[in-house]
């Protein structure tokens, strides 16, 4: 896959596989739509980029087809795994996870671990900034992994989640938070909190 692709072209192309794996190619209008455009103009002007940058086509039909989906991440000969995109969670007040599959994303094998299971979330809010976390990048979360203290965890407070650096006291544990915005403070943790996994890596872009 080329690396210029952008936040709004990547969240196009997970959408676009998601829609042909049910057997459905998805119109511009859905598109549209999905990427929460008011015109379909703007849905047409990413599909045509994609087009261009070689990773969707047009069938006779004029349906959409994928591309050269296994040139990402990493080049082709990078062994790689297919792990579910939950949906979002927030770096700033915590907010629910959709426990919903929105799209699938390929990681290379090097970044998980044999054995445990993984998945994906997106970041919401500016939160971890600082620990170099940004709105829309994708989160590869390792569930049940042993947590340490400085580890960027994914907790779950009073059923909703966040994600926090993990930094331990002698009477526990404290979600703190890495961004210059005054508004982001320090959550003690308390019998309502639960460390569901820990961050492996960060997606920001395609490299």
């Amino acid at each position: 896959m080329p690396a210029d692709l952008s936040l709004q072209e990547m969240k196009a192309l997970l959408f676009i596989k998601q829609q042909l794996g049910k057997g459905h190619s998805p119109s511009v209008r859905e598109l549209t739509e999905h990427l929460g455009y008011s015109s379909s103009q703007s849905g047409l002007r990413i599909i045509r980029s994609l087009t261009e940058k070689g990773v969707v086509a047009r069938d006779r039909n004029k349906n959409l087809t994928l591309r050269k989906l296994d040139a990402f991440p990493g080049g082709p000969s990078t062994k790689t795994i297919e792990l579910p995109i939950l949906g979002y969670v927030a770096c700033g007040s915590p907010i629910m996870a959709e426990e919903s599959i929105e799209g699938y994303l390929r990681v290379s094998e090097s970044i998980v671990s044999r054995g445990k299971q993984h998945f994906i979330l997106r970041a919401m809010g500016d939160s971890m900034e600082r620990a170099d976390i940004f709105e829309g990048d994708y989160l590869v979360i390792r569930k049940d992994a042993v947590i340490h203290t400085n580890d960027i965890v994914l907790a779950f407070i009073d059923d909703e989640a966040t994600i926090k650096r993990y930094v331990t006291t002698r009477n526990g544990f404290v979600l703190k938070p890495e961004s210059d915005n005054p508004e982001h403070t320090p959550i003690v943790a308390d019998e309502f909190t639960t460390i569901i996994g820990k961050v492996v890596h960060t997606i920001g872009k395609w490299d």
